[in-house]
């Protein structure tokens, strides 16, 4: 999903600073598909041992 965030002034800068915080925050949080893609690796290299 895309955001579009426009600001015009210091005020609105500010509020969009909190919205495009949280943003990345999400976006940095692994995902439930990473996260199944890493249990497997795990459990591969746990088989290989």
């Amino acid at each position: 999903m895309k955001i579009m965030s426009i600001a015009g002034a210091r005020p609105n800068f500010m509020k969009l600073a909190a919205i495009a915080r949280a943003i990345e925050e999400h976006n940095l949080q692994p995902s439930a598909e990473k996260a199944g893609e890493r249990i497997v690796k795990i459990l591969l290299q746990s088989e290989r041992s």
